[in-house]
């Protein structure tokens, strides 16, 4: 059963997921192969980093030890630095990566599956929106550890949408599980936003959209920069 946070007038989109070095466009709907496809290119890149810091390491550890010998300085503090800066990952700033975002929405699952993911990278992810972030496009751009919004974007929250079928019980289920995952959903707004739960509760009981322009997206704490 899928949770679907697409609006109700968004079209069916041609997915494309594509990277040209750190920055990665994801453009169309959010469902299952769009989300493989970036997570599959984050993954590169992190990989790719491993490879390049790991090299870094070594060079540091090298030139280290090679001072120390040049010195004739045997003293283990010294020594003891060179290898806590090589085990350490935080001796290394990572470049970010930058997420460029056009969707209408899609899969609450698929969302907050790439959603873990890119809240574990080790190399920050900047989020950039230009046309439309809506629903499940709303909590991917605003995950960002800095967010950009272009001056004529917008955004669009709204409570989980779907339907129900089947037995008076997998209804009940199916029920259960739609509120399982808007509570989700409404905490990680809450976490990465400034909407708080009065607004979002209004969202949910009215069934309206909130449709937001790039101005009140950073009123809302949902985006930080306009570009």
């Amino acid at each position: 059963m899928q949770k679907n946070l697409n609006n109700n007038f968004a079209t069916p989109q041609e997915t494309n997921v594509s990277r040209i070095g750190r920055k990665v466009m994801l453009t169309g709907d959010i469902e299952e192969s769009s989300i493989h496809e970036l997570m599959k290119l984050l993954f590169e890149i992190e990989n790719e980093d491993d490879e390049f810091y790991s090299q870094e390491k070594v060079t540091t550890a090298f030139e280290g030890f090679a001072e120390t010998l040049v010195n004739k300085d045997k003293n283990l503090d010294k020594i003891s630095k060179v290898i806590d800066k090589y085990q350490s990952d935080s001796a290394y700033d990572r470049e970010p990566i930058e997420l460029y975002i056009s969707s209408f929405g899609g899969s609450g699952y698929d969302v907050i599956s790439v959603i873990d993911q890119i809240e574990n990278l080790k190399a920050p992810v900047h989020t950039y929106l230009y046309g439309k972030a809506m629903s499940a496009g709303f909590l991917l751009f605003m995950v960002g550890q800095q967010r950009f919004v272009s001056r004529n974007s917008t955004l669009m929250l709204h409570q989980l949408s779907g339907c129900i079928a089947g037995t008076l019980q997998d209804m009940e289920e199916q029920l259960e599980e739609y509120e399982r995952m808007q509570q989700k959903v409404e905490d990680l707004i809450l976490l990465h936003t400034y909407i708080d739960e009065e607004l979002l509760e209004a969202i949910r009981e009215s069934k309206y959209n909130l449709y937001l322009d790039a101005e009140e997206a950073i009123e809302y704490g949902v985006a930080d920069h306009i570009i």
